[in-house]
């Protein structure tokens, strides 16, 4: 590669390397260099990161010899000999001279009442012992990263009012749940690179010369890595796998898989000195502070280790990344997702109590959904529902909750899949209301009753009605109109979550939606036709029994009678019911007479249907024989 073609500038008088120490007129110039660092990658996309060091690592990169000819402007001279190979990939890694003291290092890696994995600080032999001599190299030169990343649970948020809403708390703490902040020290460029200590005084005759700028290390820039290591040690192992699926093989030694990488901005820079510093032993004009980042939404129940790679932001940076750090493992905790709505059986309840829960259903609606309130319900019942994180969702259901189902589909042998499970589209009911039951005692309250705080058996019912309308071919599923009749009859329930989309985003995804329910009957077909009233005798009976029918849907589970009383009968007055009383028992003494062996009290005819029901209806009184 031919460089451009420049007018030779004044020499400059450097010493000589050799025992005389003569002193000579050097000429120099600068070059721009060919960054061919970018080099093909045999990796295609996928779902995970698959390069956590870049580009594959290549010492030939950005390697040069130089030659030079020189002209008086009208004809060139042959070219030199070539100078020594010069690689200009350099890597970041702590110099032998660091201008880091290992306790002020030692001191910022200390923990705190958050940190749940520890960094491990660098130990000094001698307290003249620099940073290099703490850390541990390769027979190739290469640095083993030290275990100088601290993992720490995230903070709750400083952006909350004084007198927060309950929605706003409840996504605050439910944000950090799976959130940790990943801190490591930021430490100066000078401890990564510095200027070679045998070529100092070329340098010093460079800069006198006014041609050559005043040396400033590169910044250097970050990557972390975030690494899937295990599942949690209470849980399953992860390499059990169902038959037949081979576990893949890692590039990594310890069988951990890349999840997340995160290349942070070129922002991340060591806060100069400020005049007033105490602590200015080191004339690098920078400090070491720490740097954080925060992971969000990381998978609960695994175990995860974060590394941090790093390479020099220059016009010829490399391409790979150099590992510089790393964490020991941590794990993120359980989270459990909320568990599906549950119907509650309101037939138990008495009539009158009953009919609380349907007096307030939406105008129109034929279908009714009552349902366990799992979540907060302290205050009134309007408040809970408009202050409540979740709510219920409802979804058309094609199979029936009945085992006995004449419609249902053949057995699929191959199981439920993520196809076949409820897709929607999700709707909200048009009314919902609050109740508080004892299925006990058989009590409803429109708002929660003082003994509900020290009774046991009370429950938050919720009442939804209001359905939406069936999906027909030229209408979509809307929410109910006044007088529609075609409400959906079997749905599937759940839970959602409502937040902000920004709190959304760092919420674990498994308390954004419940598991959804099995199918639900939302109305139920009244019985066809009159109830018919007759008398019958049963088999082994000696009695006459009356009893009632009724044609109904064979999914019929509860039942209740109601009669209504047409006339009563009148009250006899007391003269009339004694005078009768007489003649009955003067009738009694006489048949007694007449028959010789039998009492009054057996020949009277209500005697006798007295003793008949006492019997049970096992036999017959000879009397009414």
């Amino acid at each position: 590669v031919l460089g451009p073609v420049r007018r030779t500038s004044a020499p400059v008088l450097l010493s000589a390397e050799g025992a005389d120490g003569q002193a000579a007129l050097h000429a120099f110039d600068f070059s721009n260099l060919l960054d061919d660092s970018i080099m093909p990658s045999t990796h295609e996309g996928g779902p995970l990161p698959q390069e956590p060091t870049g580009a594959m690592r290549d010492d030939a990169v950005l390697a040069y010899e130089f030659s030079v000819r020189v002209g008086d402007g009208f004809r060139w001279s042959e070219w030199s000999k070539p100078s020594e190979v010069t690689n200009f990939a350099v890597e970041p890694k702590i110099v032998e001279d660091a201008p880091v003291s290992v306790d002020d290092l030692a001191e910022m890696l200390k923990p705190t009442e958050a940190t749940v994995c520890e960094a491990r600080p660098p130990r000094a032999e001698s307290q003249t012992a620099s940073l290099s001599q703490s850390l541990q190299y390769s027979p190739d030169g290469d640095m083993d990263p030290p275990t100088w990343i601290t993992v720490a649970r995230a903070p709750l948020s400083d952006e909350l009012p004084v007198d927060p809403p309950f929605g706003l708390t409840d996504a605050a703490e439910n944000c950090i749940i799976t959130q940790f902040e990943v801190s490591w020290p930021n430490l100066t460029p000078l401890a990564y690179i510095q200027p070679d200590k045998s070529q100092a005084h070329i340098f010093e005759e460079l800069l006198k010369s006014g041609f050559l700028p005043a040396y400033v290390p590169p910044c250097v820039v970050y990557r972390l890595n975030v690494w899937l290591v295990a599942n949690a040690a209470d849980a399953a192992p992860i390499d059990k796998l169902p038959e037949g699926v081979a576990a893949p093989e890692y590039e990594s030694t310890s069988g951990a898989v890349l999840y997340r990488q995160i290349d942070l901005p070129p922002t991340a820079f060591s806060e100069p000195r400020g005049e007033d510093d105490e602590d200015d032993e080191f004339e690098d004009g920078f400090a070491s502070k720490m740097l954080s980042h925060t992971l969000s939404a990381l998978p609960p129940d695994r175990v995860f280790c974060c590394t941090v790679e790093a390479r020099f932001q220059t016009h010829t940076s490399v391409e790979w990344w150099t590992p510089l750090m790393r964490s020991d493992e941590f794990t993120v905790e359980r989270v459990a997702p909320p568990a599906a709505p549950e119907p509650l059986p309101v037939c138990e309840l008495p009539t009158p109590e009953h009919q609380k829960l349907t007096v307030r259903t939406a105008l129109g609606s034929s279908g009714l959904l009552t349902v366990r309130w799992p979540w907060n319900c302290e205050g009134h019942a309007a408040e809970v529902l408009r202050k409540a994180t979740y709510t219920l969702e409802l979804s058309r259901s094609t199979s029936r909750p009945s085992l006995h189902d004449p419609t249902a589909t053949p057995l699929h042998v191959s199981g439920e899949t993520a196809a076949g499970r409820p897709q929607g589209p999700w709707v909200e009911a048009t009314s919902m209301q609050l109740y508080f039951a004892n299925f006990e005692t058989g009590q409803v309250a429109h708002e929660m009753p003082l003994q509900a705080q020290a009774e046991r058996n009370w429950i938050a019912v919720l009442v939804a009605s209001g359905l939406p309308l069936e999906q027909t071919s030229n209408q979509e599923t809307s929410s109910l109109s006044v007088d529609s009749p075609n409400e959906l009859p079997f749905v599937h329930l759940r839970w959602r979550y409502k937040a902000r989309a920004e709190d959304l985003a760092v919420i674990p995804p498994i308390l954004h939606f419940s598991a959804a329910s099995g199918p639900v009957r939302t109305r139920v077909v009244s019985p066809v036709g009159v109830p018919q009233w007759s008398l019958t005798c049963p088999t082994r009976a000696h009695r006459i029994v009356p009893s009632i029918s009724w044609t109904a849907w064979s999914g019929t589970a509860y039942h209740q009678l109601a009669f209504r009383v047409m006339q009563r009968s009148k009250k006899k007055s007391r003269r009339r019911s004694s005078a009768s009383r007489a003649r009955l028992a003067s009738s009694a003494s006489d048949l007694s007479v007449a028959s010789g062996s039998d009492t009054g009290s057996d020949a009277s005819p209500t005697a006798a249907s007295a003793r008949h029901q006492r019997s049970g209806g096992r036999g017959t009184p000879s009397g009414a024989r």
